[in-house]
């Protein structure tokens, strides 16, 4: 699911109902100086919904029933600036750098993409689905505990990928989270 600057209720309302991939884009815009608190709730989900488990509670319907809303679900946060330090530390950083002058790259064509990674996508999912997964793979000391939470299913899928996958998941961890 991409969006950009989603409110709260639509966060938890999306998540329960198709249990997501969020991928928000400009979350500077959310969590900048003017607009941080206007978001302490949408924070306040981030947070909590880095782990299976936590729910927002709310009262819904004409009966004000009682309703608990997972928070739970794989999320991509994309921005400028730096997330508040409560959400980077239970996050994975991935930090990007503009090409200097003197690099060159291939140019990005989305269509092109599209149909490279429609192809991709159909093979990881045959994969995944016979794939056998470690529930508890073996985390580099290094970490601390949030970090090694965050980097827990990652690693039992590049254990479960085999060759040379544990090494290099295992190196990229400790690069960006130890």
């Amino acid at each position: 699911w991409q969006s950009i600057t989603p409110s709260e209720a639509v966060v938890f309302r999306k998540i329960e109902a198709a249990q997501p991939t969020m991928l928000v884009d400009e979350i500077d815009a959310v969590f900048g100086n003017k607009t941080a608190g206007q978001h302490e709730g949408l924070r306040a989900l981030l947070n909590a919904g880095h782990q299976r488990g936590t729910t927002v509670p709310r009262c819904v319907g004409p009966r004000f029933e009682l309703k608990d809303f997972p928070t739970f679900c794989p999320k991509a946060l994309a921005g400028i600036k730096e997330l508040p330090s409560t959400i980077a530390d239970r996050s994975i950083p991935v930090r990007l750098a503009r090409k200097t002058k003197s690099e060159t790259v291939e140019r990005f064509r989305l269509r092109e993409v599209k149909k490279a990674a429609c192809g991709l996508r159909g093979r990881i999912e045959a994969w995944a689905s016979q794939a056998r997964f470690d529930s508890y793979p073996q985390l580099p000391d290094e970490l601390n505990d949030r970090a090694a939470d965050s980097w827990e299913p990652l690693l039992s899928i590049a254990d479960s990928a085999g060759g040379k996958w544990s090494a290099m998941a295992r190196k990229a961890a400790l690069a960006l989270s130890a």
